[in-house]
């Protein structure tokens, strides 16, 4: 799951047939037969959805340069289809489009820059507009828009069809009423659409009898639209869900609705038709597969691995048609039911089946060259029928990699750093504070231990996981930095056991043990500094939410604050106390009654300045302070690494949520 040029699916495996091309939104199961491309220059399919009802909303333009003028058609139905809501119950009342200098209702939020929106309806009790008609509006707030005093609409016709709720009508690109907005063909123009839930009571009064004047929720949208340029977003010329040339239709949208697919299994049962859209200027991919593995992957190209597919030598797709519209990359695509490919395709079954997706980012968002990986947000895995049409979101879990994260962030983030800070400041040579010797000892020692555990079940974990899915363990800095650290985690407690052993054996000092002790002391502080710097670099490959990121690096620097706070403790704590520390001159003694004690041999190991300290102690307001200071922040730290394993723990690999920038660190370092 690493963005790293040469990468492809970092689902967990993918099996599929996989398409790179060029937006297309999804079209319904019936079509609108009124108008086609020889009625309109250009189609927009703009949809709703409102509870379990999507509704098929399609503006078509025509502009006439000469005249000054533009044709405008709209038409909208509800597709309810698996709806527990009849259709006739949620048909759309008036429908709504306008224009708007930001994409918002309220436009500029002024007079002098209102939207200016065009409502229209068919039927009802208007009086002056008993059948149908269109009106012109303004709006410089989000409420009710205010009828022009001037209309410039022409009406053309008004109606129903297949279904379908249409009207017509004809305006000036430029008009000279200031209230109306100029429609300027060779610029895109914000434009701003809904659907009411009924039929006007009058032309000031858009609320129907026992309603509510705003448009229905989720309905409003606003799009960018270049009337001047040519397009066609609707179903084409040659639709792929008709009735005469097929069996089945369905479709599927991920959740943030920037990638869909709809399709339709054509009546011979021969082929498949796919309409697949996606919001980025890049690639985008389907797959099909009987599991959800990118091994052994059908995707034009062969899959064998989570990274670039090498080409099939047999490519069973065919291209019908491609576009790049308003930052949507669409193409439709046919496919064989059964290729006759049996080493590199799946057959497309009357069963559930996994539809896998991915996209690229856009090229203006890219840091590489050639076929770039996706972010781990921008693919995603759907159970699908594609005979029933029948679609589930599949929410993939990745519980082994979570619990790497979470095991590793408590075992070398606190654990480790835990044991390191009572190695250095809570050594203690006499008192209540000696228990079998230095009871800091047995605590380090405990934490150590504690420490390897974990970081071998941790270590256990990802190997598991990384194996499942055919991922290289030596591809980039966190993988080699890893092992790295999990070879050096097997010293460190050989070291300090070893040191121990010496010490008890020889009692006094002497170099041997002392360059045991250094040599523990340093790889242990070498193995926790870089493993918190392993754990950065697995939170920005891992793609983490960016307040997790945040409470990471607050928790570092709080920690490193506490060690700061506790040098100046040390440094004016009384020799021979328990946060001053016997340093090396201390050694504990074993006489022959077997009771313990501490003597002093600095005459006698010739390495005085061990033992230099403040001469002068610091008013007792100031260590009350500075211990204050480090329970503060050692509770913050406790906190903040709980909050860092929540965001792990709550990643989610169909989130919506954009994590661009830890995942583009992640990228830096693979």
């Amino acid at each position: 799951m690493h963005n790293r040029e040469g990468g492809f699916l970092a689902l967990a495996g993918l099996a599929c047939l996989f398409v790179l091309c060029l937006h297309l939104p999804l079209v319904s199961a019936g079509s609108f037969t009124l108008w086609g491309e020889s009625d309109f220059d250009s189609c927009r399919l703009l949809v709703g959805t409102v509870s379990e009802v999507e509704y098929d909303y399609r503006l078509y333009w025509t502009v006439n340069s000469t005249a000054g003028t533009i044709v405008i058609g709209l038409a909208a139905k509800a597709n309810n289809s698996g709806s527990r809501i009849h259709a006739a119950s949620q048909a759309p009342g008036w429908m709504g489009l306008g224009l708007s200098s930001n994409g918002n209702m309220n436009s500029g939020g002024t007079s002098d820059d209102a939207s200016d929106i065009w409502v229209g309806w068919v039927g009802g009790a208007v009086g002056a507009c008993a059948d149908g008609c269109v009106a012109d509006y303004t709006a410089s707030a989000r409420s009710q828009p205010v009828l022009d005093s001037t209309g410039n609409l022409e009406s053309l016709g008004f109606g129903q069809v297949d279904g379908y709720t249409w009207l017509k009508y004809r305006r000036l690109l430029v008009s000279t009423d200031s209230a109306d907005r100029a429609i300027t063909p060779d610029e895109p123009q914000w434009v701003i659409h809904a659907l009411g839930p009924g039929l006007p009571r009058s032309f000031t009064n858009f609320a129907p009898e026992g309603g509510t004047r705003k448009h229905m929720n989720q309905t409003n949208a606003a799009d960018l639209v270049q009337f001047g340029e040519h397009q066609w977003t609707c179903e084409p010329t040659t639709p792929v869900a008709n009735a005469s040339n097929q069996t089945s239709t369905g479709s599927y949208r991920n959740p943030a609705d920037t990638w869909r697919v709809s399709w339709a299994v054509i009546e011979s049962g021969t082929e498949v038709e796919f309409n697949i859209s996606a919001r980025t200027s890049s690639w985008w991919a389907l797959g099909i597969n009987t599991d959800d593995l990118m091994i052994g992957a059908d995707i034009i190209w062969k899959a064998n691995a989570h990274e670039t597919p090498p080409a099939d030598a047999s490519q069973d797709v065919e291209l019908v048609s491609g576009d790049f519209v308003d930052g949507w990359s669409t193409c439709r695509v046919r496919r064989p039911i059964d290729t006759g490919d049996s080493t590199q395709d799946h057959v497309i079954r009357n069963s559930s089946m996994n539809l896998l997706w991915a996209y690229g980012a856009s090229l203006a968002k890219r840091s590489c060259t050639g076929f770039c990986q996706h972010n781990s947000d921008a693919r995603g895995l759907a159970s699908v029928n594609f005979f029933t049409g029948s679609a589930t979101e599949v929410k993939q879990t990745d519980d082994r990699r979570k619990a790497h994260g979470i095991l590793m962030l408590f075992a070398w983030g606190l654990l480790a750093v835990a044991g390191a800070f009572i190695s250095r400041y809570c050594k203690t040579p006499q008192g209540k504070w000696v228990l079998y010797g230095y009871v800091w000892v047995h605590l380090h020692g405990f934490l150590g231990i504690l420490t390897f555990a974990i970081n071998l079940i941790a270590f256990a974990l990802i190997v598991d996981w990384v194996s499942d899915r055919g991922i290289s363990h030596f591809k980039g800095a966190h993988e080699i930095i890893g092992i790295i650290m999990f070879i050096c985690s097997f010293f460190l407690p050989i070291f300090g056991v070893v040191g121990e052993l010496f010490l008890k054996k020889y009692h006094d000092p002497n170099w041997v043990g002392y360059l045991i002790g250094t040599a523990h002391g340093w790889f242990g502080k070498a193995l926790v500094l870089l493993g918190l710097v392993e754990i950065y670099l697995g939170l920005a490959l891992y793609c983490v939410p960016t307040y997790t990121m945040v409470t990471y690096g607050v928790a570092v620097g709080s920690m490193i604050a506490l060690f700061l706070v506790h040098e100046v403790l040390r440094w004016f704590a009384p020799w021979g106390s328990w946060l001053g520390g016997p340093g090396f001159t201390y050694q504990r003694v074993d006489d022959d009654n077997g009771s313990t004690e501490m003597k002093d041999f600095s005459p006698e190991n010739k390495i005085p300045w061990m033992n230099k300290r403040a001469p002068v102690q610091p008013p007792l307001v100031v260590k009350i302070c500075l211990w204050l200071l480090q329970v503060g922040l050692a509770v913050v730290i406790i906190g903040l690494w709980v909050a860092t394993a929540v965001g792990i723990g709550d990643k989610d690999i169909s989130r919506t949520d954009s994590f661009e920038s830890s995942c583009t660190i992640g990228t830096k370092f693979q």
